[in-house]
């Protein structure tokens, strides 16, 4: 019979089998990390996580056996996880699915994805992060995780020399930045990633950002954020050739060159440039009024009377639906 004390830690009471797990789980609760990376310093709490930190030119002596692959890997072990997606792909093009769930229906062509899926009915989340100590169903979403602690970016774009924390992001940020005409797809792809492989998706904010974890209530707002990663600026200033990440700020920009102040405070009669500094100018010069802003009509025809929020652009025929009040 094998030794079956529970070694406890003190902070939490989680148990272990083995007290050298304990020993570096309660690294959690110090927030020790021994082992430091003798290139860039960066720190890590077990010598493991250390042997996996990469440099961008770094060797990558295990060498993927495909032909058509060309990947290379730092530890045997990453290689051989690799490889095995070489296989599922084989085994797919047969689309046979043998193994079924018998909670949903659900098939699988391997064993182990059909392993992997019943977690999901289970809840059984096996895979421990040993800097923070959050649990995951899968050991490719642990390893997502990690990075976000060690800030390892291992997907290097050759073209421009930015480094990316998954290969996903790298291959948007070819697809738009270095392609003459990238493809409307590629950024459904992502989001489409995003929402399979997020593990901080909430029912508030289910769009994720894969590169740093910010979420956002709208897949239309992790787009435009996105492009803070992929250094896509697709709106063009006629005028001075300088490149915007949105409409909004393109708009915006454009009135520094045409003079435009559509802004207008009907109490002393001064225009602005953007909404933001007419609501200062309010408190400023105004402080404790309340002033109704219908927007200054700076084209004459229809619907002259637009809602003051740089997100909006709606547009109405009567003053009364777009007036809001500013309090100074």
């Amino acid at each position: 019979m094998g030794d079956e004390r529970a070694y406890s830690c003190t902070d939490c009471g989680k148990t272990f089998k083995r007290k050298g797990t304990l020993t570096q789980h309660r690294l959690i609760h110090t927030g020790e990390r021994p082992f430091a990376c003798t290139l860039c310093q960066v720190r890590f709490t077990t010598n493991k996580h250390l042997k996996l930190k990469t440099h961008p030119g770094e060797k990558k002596p295990y060498h993927c056996s495909s032909d058509d692959c060309g990947m290379s890997f730092v530890t045997s072990r990453k290689r051989r996880v690799h490889q095995r997606k070489h296989t599922r792909e084989k085994d797919n093009l047969t689309g046979e699915k043998p193994h079924v769930c018998s909670t949903c229906g659900k098939g699988f062509s391997e064993a182990g994805s059909l392993k992997r899926h019943l977690r999901t009915h289970t809840g059984e989340k096996p895979y421990v992060c040993h800097h923070c100590g959050k649990n995951y169903n899968d050991s490719g979403n642990l390893q997502r995780h990690i990075r976000t602690h060690t800030g390892e970016k291992p997907y290097h774009c050759s073209e421009c020399g930015r480094n990316f924390r998954e290969k996903i992001s790298l291959v948007h940020h070819r697809e738009v930045v270095h392609t003459e005409h990238p493809h409307p797809r590629s950024l459904q792809l992502h989001l489409q990633y995003l929402k399979r492989f997020s593990d901080t998706v909430t029912a508030e904010k289910p769009h994720v950002c894969s590169e740093c974890g910010k979420g956002f209530s709208q897949a239309y707002s992790l787009k435009i954020h996105w492009r803070t990663h992929t250094g896509e600026k697709p709106y063009v200033c006629y005028q001075c050739g300088k490149g915007f990440t949105e409409s909004g700020t393109l708009k915006r920009h454009i009135r520094t060159h045409t003079g435009e102040k559509p802004f207008h405070c009907p109490r002393c009669g001064k225009d602005f440039i953007e909404s933001g500094g007419l609501k200062k100018h309010i408190k400023r010069a105004h402080p404790g009024e309340e002033v109704v802003v219908p927007q200054k009509s700076v084209h004459t025809g229809e619907k002259p009377y637009h809602f003051s929020s740089d997100d909006c652009g709606m547009s109405f025929n009567h003053p009364t639906s777009s007036s809001i009040f500013f309090k100074g």
